[in-house]
């Protein structure tokens, strides 16, 4: 079994949804010519306003770059400056010449991506990447909001899998953190701290199981399937908003059982499961709060085996954050050896 987990530190210096896209948008098809990055998140703030984070300078301050270059109309500049001390118009370490390519207020937008550190060849226009956020209330619950965000268009070339590497491990887990935590205890980065910055925290973990991804996603999605590898009781529903509560002793108080409400936060059959969790009862100043858990299944060429990619997101500042994250950078990986021993063996490893 290969479990590797990340964490990233400092800033975003090498970056140069569900998918929505309305019908008058000018902005390219993803194909099965191209791959494609995609994670639906849930942050606690409306999504007014967290649209605004997107689409505005001020906002982009809040957690995405120092500065910025924001229109608010089809063809308007979107460009995101990373150094604005060194790099003032985003041409070495930012996005200089991307622009709008859609545009719905307080819905939907979507802008091209560049990737000047890569080098020319990256960076040919019309720019062949292109980001896509949608914001949408969470579960009828106005003062949450369902952030879709997508990066379309990379090439399926072996030259570009180093860049897509980077931007799906890397820097866009790294970037929904900073907004996660902005949007729920209003922290936004250090920018300019040359020894990173404190909620520059992505936890992932990835592995193999020798079985079908239809296996493998019941594992996650049933009640029988997360009973036979991880819990003694679990309760959930399959859609946004539904719960996703795995209690881990019956028998303990209650609120100490285990992820007592905790969410479903979207769900992409037998491909990409998102719900929230909370840290364990040893840490009540975040217990309380929430991470987004991403579990996404890959099937091998064969079908016989299931590649399956865990990210965690959302983590905080202070130490019962920094005691969180150790917590479960051990924790997830002893849920894949559980869940790797649940196709080996009849018996539950996780009882």
């Amino acid at each position: 079994m290969k479990v590797f987990s990340a964490v990233l530190i400092g800033a975003l210096m090498a970056m140069g949804c569900g998918s929505h896209q309305p019908e008058e948008s000018p902005a390219p098809t993803a194909t099965s010519e191209t791959r494609s990055i995609e994670m639906t998140v849930v942050a606690e703030m409306a999504p007014d306003e967290v649209f605004e984070l997107w689409t505005t300078e001020d906002g982009a301050s809040r957690f995405f770059a120092p500065a910025s270059d924001i229109g608010r109309e089809i063809g308007d500049p979107y460009v995101i400056i990373f150094d604005p001390d060194t790099d003032p118009e985003g041409a070495n370490h930012g996005t200089k010449g991307a622009t709008i390519r859609s545009f719905e207020p307080g819905k939907h937008i979507a802008f091209g991506w560049t990737f000047p550190p890569f080098g020319p060849e990256f960076n040919t226009e019309p720019f062949p990447t292109w980001v896509e956020i949608t914001v949408e209330p969470f579960a009828g619950n106005p003062s949450h909001s369902l952030v879709h965000f997508a990066h379309h268009g990379f090439p399926t070339d072996p030259a570009w899998d180093k860049v897509y590497g980077i931007f799906k491990d890397g820097n866009w887990p790294l970037v929904l953190n900073r907004l996660l935590v902005f949007c729920r205890d209003g922290i936004s980065p250090a920018w300019g701290d040359a020894e990173g910055d404190a909620i520059d925290k992505v936890l992932l973990k990835e592995t193999s199981i020798p079985s079908p991804v239809t296996d493998v996603w019941k594992a996650w999605t049933t009640k029988e399937g997360l009973e036979g590898f991880l819990c003694e009781h679990a309760t959930l529903e399959l859609r946004p908003g539904g719960p996703y509560e795995v209690l881990f002793s019956v028998e303990a108080p209650e609120g100490q059982r285990g992820s007592e409400g905790c969410q479903v936060v979207d769900v992409i059959p037998e491909k990409r499961l998102t719900f929230t969790w909370n840290s364990p009862p040893s840490l009540p100043e975040v217990r309380n709060q929430r991470t987004n858990v991403i579990v996404e299944l890959t099937p091998s060429e064969d079908g016989r085996e299931t590649t399956v990619r865990l990210l965690s997101i959302g983590w905080g500042t202070g130490e019962q954050w920094n005691a969180s994250y150790r917590y479960f950078e051990a924790a997830w990986s002893t849920v894949f050896d559980w869940l790797e021993a649940s196709f080996e063996s009849e018996v539950a490893p996780g009882k």
